[in-house]
């Protein structure tokens, strides 16, 4: 049985010497050292450089037990995270023995007598961490969706890749229990087991058909807020899988899932639906993926719950071991918690530019289905969208001509079917004055067989046209004219539940939720 530990084998190289030559601050002109140990590599930073020393270590689902399996993955580890980050990785180096004593060679010399090797990447501000930023509170919302855009950016530049299927979601779901067993209690994880049974049983059709239409792509891998880094005001993504491509060519949303577990695993479940929706915007092919979220949320916290066990056995440090076995518990307790999913349901908030509907919508968002939350499809997005435009860009009068509102309209009721079908909760933020896409988006919940709610948003006139007045950096064009022109049109009669956005949010969002329970 794998347990994920490390094996007893003579074939494990012996590291001593090279640790020791790196942490030696001669070996760095003198230079202070900040070690940082984690269960794959040690990091030696010295001065403007960091060096990554590969463990020599053999886990069930990574092997760098010989220096020739540590060239291999520090080189692969350099040409993969320049992808996303060229300006930090520098390149490999080796280590080499020179009458008795360790010596560096040049970086990216291809020495065959190297008795090990290092990734040499630049050094960065730590402070620009993500995982610090939400540490501290510094971690701002504009880096969240500048992130989300980013990662949109690099699945959409990578290309599909073949690949099992459900069946390797399978294989990683075994490996990540087998890796447990022995840490956890047996009674959890049989019932993570069942639990990831029952989803991946359910789900399988969903993921294969993901393959099929080419969301399967070489990815990150790896993608928690600890390989982001703010830097120059950008989020950079770095330190991606390189030891074993099957963990990172994968369904762009396992990737994703990451990030988004992170996020709520600190509390910040706002923030992972953020970011979330951010990435559906410009990724609107993986919105009825979403489904598949609670399953891969729970995969991607088995795995922190067994990396933090294997990082607590290599620490020397009592104390920080102690912090891993907690936060491995909590982890473990996150992925049992993922598996317990509630039914899908559609939400529609309407009312006049201005009303709040997007402010209402988002906040509501987080609070809604499965974790984290459910899919906010907003019509001016989905406009700009099939315009061909940024989102920000002011259209042309004829963007909002009649056609292209009725085909604006027909997308979001196409996306928002979809996903419901798919098992995913949504919520549609439109103005709805036409009673005809009223009775459609409703007519859509039927037919899914899903809950429906429908918000309607009201505000007086001189507040509407104040609101448009002053937005900046939304992607409404409503100016006053417009909201003059809805409130003068004939909107029929609102059934749904009108609620007062003069109330400000936590009293609208306070009510809302009330209304759904």
């Amino acid at each position: 049985m794998a347990t994920g530990t490390e094996e007893e084998s003579p074939a494990i190289d012996d590291q001593t010497r090279q640790i020791a030559f790196l942490e030696d601050p001669a070996t760095h002109k003198g230079e202070s050292i900040e070690r940082v140990d984690t269960h794959g590599a040690i990091l030696f930073l010295a001065g403007n450089t960091v060096y990554k020393l590969k463990r020599a270590v053999r886990f069930s689902f990574m092997d760098f037990s010989t220096c020739e399996k540590r060239r291999i993955a520090c080189e692969a580890e350099v040409r993969l995270n320049r992808r996303t980050a060229p300006d930090l990785y520098l390149g490999t180096r080796p280590i080499l023995e020179r009458k008795g004593d360790l010596v560096f060679g040049e970086i990216g010399e291809k020495a065959a007598d190297a008795i090990d090797w290092v990734v040499t990447m630049r050094r960065f501000d730590q402070a620009g961490l993500l995982d610090r930023q939400a540490d501290e509170g510094r971690l701002k919302t504009e880096t969240l969706t500048d992130l989300a855009a980013e990662i949109a950016r690099f699945h959409d530049a990578e290309p599909a890749k073949d690949n099992a299927g459900a069946e390797s979601i399978r294989t990683i779901i075994d490996g990540n229990l087998s890796d447990l067993d022995g840490f956890a209690a047996a009674e959890t994880l049989k019932q993570l087991r069942n639990g990831c049974e029952a989803l991946l049983t359910e789900l399988s059709p969903l993921i294969d058909r993901r393959v099929k239409a080419g969301c399967v792509r070489h990815c990150h891998g790896d993608l928690h807020l600890g390989n982001v880094c703010e830097i120059d005001s950008k989020p950079v993504l770095f330190d991606c899988i390189e030891f074993n491509e099957d963990f990172a060519r994968i369904d762009t949303l396992y990737d994703l899932a990451f990030l988004l577990m992170d996020l709520d695993h600190r509390g910040h479940r706002d923030w992972a639906n953020l970011v979330l929706n951010r990435y559906l915007d410009l990724r609107p092919v993986d919105a009825p993926g979403v489904a598949l979220l609670p399953l891969f949320l729970s995969m991607r916290a088995q795995i922190r719950a067994k990396v933090s066990y294997f990082a607590a056995q290599a620490q020397s440090h009592p104390d920080r071991a102690q912090s891993l076995l907690e936060a491995a518990d909590a982890f473990l307790d996150d992925a049992l918690r993922y598996t317990r999913i509630e039914p899908p349901r559609l939400i529609a908030v309407g009312g006049a530019s201005g009303s709040g509907k997007s402010t209402l919508a988002t906040a509501l968002a987080p609070h809604i289905g499965a974790a984290p939350g459910a899919v906010h499809l907003r019509s001016d997005v989905i406009r700009k969208r099939l315009w061909g435009s940024d989102f920000l860009a002011c259209l042309p009068p004829e963007a909002y001509s009649g056609a292209m509102s009725r085909k604006t309209y027909g997308e979001m009721e196409r996306l928002a079917e979809d996903t419901l079908r798919e098992g995913a909760s949504v919520i549609v933020d439109a103005t709805f004055t036409h009673k005809g896409s009223r009775k459609r988006i409703e007519s859509i919940s039927q037919t899914c067989g899903v809950a429906f709610t429908g918000l309607w948003l009201d505000a007086p006139q001189h507040k509407l046209e104040q609101r448009v007045t002053d937005r900046v950096g939304d992607p409404s064009d409503a100016t006053a004219s417009v909201v003059r022109q809805q409130l003068a049109a004939n909107w029929g009669r609102i059934d749904w539940l009108r609620l007062d956005s003069g109330d400000g949010i936590e009293a609208i969002l306070e009510k809302a939720l009330q209304s759904l329970d």
